[in-house]
């Protein structure tokens, strides 16, 4: 058995989404960050960062965090969404990569200025490079019916960083509509409804 300690996040549903998509028995321990329960000496002694998400398998004694690594780990585990043919198996890596280090970072920023009030002060060239990047998403998402060719982890790692962007840029994320159709296609997947009714529930 595993458990799945995590949150509300981009980043905490990820392993969540893959998961259920996985179809693999898991326990789910969500933290309320508001009243920082990430940071009690029990979860501290599991992940010293006090981050979310963590993976603990309990039938090697694995404690993992971030979640990249958490992500496809369980893909390897279940041998499923992580291609073992050489070419799709980068292309899966590019993609997933392509969002966690062009496009999540540049969208917390514009985010986190939004909501603190600096939003001034950010640089025409970050928000003209951010543009770009997600273009160049978008065109994928135009050319391809999913981001390595095939329904892959990339997708499910994806899928919540259009989702923020979503509700957090609508103005932005109108603009993509390649990217739109495919959140709406992912979106629409029975795991991906089932980790957010219980990532979220009513």
């Amino acid at each position: 058995m595993m458990t799945l300690y995590t949150a509300a996040t981009g980043n905490g549903a990820k392993p969540l989404l893959v998961l259920e998509e996985l179809g693999l028995p898991y326990r789910l321990h969500l933290l309320d960050l508001a009243r920082r329960e990430q940071d009690s000496p029990a979860y501290r002694a599991l992940h010293p960062g006090g981050r979310i998400p963590l993976l603990h398998d309990e039938s090697n004694g694995l404690v993992l965090f971030e979640s990249f690594a958490i992500v496809l780990y369980l893909c390897e585990k279940a041998a499923r969404l992580w291609p073992i043919e050489p070419r799709a198996r980068a292309q899966t890596l590019q993609w997933a990569a392509y969002v966690a280090t062009n496009l999540e970072p540049r969208g917390l920023v514009l985010h986190r200025a939004q909501r603190e009030g600096w939003t001034a002060t950010i640089p025409r060239s970050f928000t003209e490079e951010y543009d770009r990047f997600l273009a160049v998403l978008d065109e994928r998402l135009g050319n391809s019916p999913f981001l390595a060719g095939e329904f892959t982890v990339a997708d499910l790692f994806a899928y919540p960083f259009a989702r923020n962007l979503a509700t957090r840029d609508p103005e932005r994320y109108a603009r993509l509509l390649h990217l739109q159709n495919w959140a709406t296609d992912i979106g629409a997947r029975a795991a991906v409804r089932a980790a957010y009714a219980r990532l979220e529930p009513a």
